[in-house]
């Protein structure tokens, strides 16, 4: 296991009791962290991964939302250090495009050494991962307040842990025994490698 940097951004859906046991488990599990660095803005993130970079560390992990994840792809790029990610914030689309669904999976992950190399965009010169978004949804989500992120981020995990309890219920009332009717659609999405995939309707 490599020597790994630890790098929070405090404005995002975490708290301190969240991080602090994040950062035990990790340390429990054998990650030796260097340092632990806690960021109040993009900036300041960047400067810390560009700067454990510099400093040879093959493995920085962020905790943080996608707008967190954004900052650090930028400082990845084109570099041979792994970002772990720890999914703290409000929506995590790019932890879950991964996979990573909670903590404990990203958790493992990192733990396991496990590896993906992610494909990333660039729009006037700035790198992003999983989506990229302009206009009045860019608008919203700056002028948004992190407080009403953190609540609506509250509300969002209960209500996944509750679907997760009712997916097969759900299922089971869309498509009854006997029906022809399925409850998924197929389509081909618009890619090189082609193939087919389904999607819920």
């Amino acid at each position: 296991m490599p020597s790994a940097v630890l790098i929070a951004n405090s404005g995002a859906r975490l708290t301190a009791e969240t991080f602090a046991k994040a950062r035990s488990e990790l340390i429990e599990r054998g990650v030796h962290l260097t340092m632990t660095h806690v960021v109040d803005n993009p900036r300041e993130l960047c400067r810390c991964v560009r700067r454990s970079i510099e400093n040879g560390s093959e493995l920085i992990i962020v905790a943080g939302g996608d707008g967190t994840m954004t900052a650090a792809v930028g400082q990845l790029a084109k570099t041979k250090a792994v970002l772990g990610v720890l999914p703290l914030g409000t929506g995590n689309s790019f932890a879950l495009s991964l996979g990573i669904t909670e903590l404990s999976v990203a958790i493992e992950a990192i733990v396991a050494g496990r590896v993906a190399a992610v494909d990333l965009g660039r729009v006037n010169g700035t790198y992003f991962a999983n989506f990229a978004t302009i206009g009045l949804s860019s608008t919203i989500a700056r002028a948004t307040p992190n407080r009403l992120k953190k609540i609506v981020a509250r509300r969002r995990t209960f209500w996944r842990a509750c679907g997760r309890r009712c997916g097969r219920v759900r299922s089971a009332a869309r498509c009854a025994p006997g029906s022809t009717r399925s409850p998924f659609r197929r389509f081909r999405p618009l890619s090189p490698t082609g193939g087919t995939s389904a999607t819920r309707r």
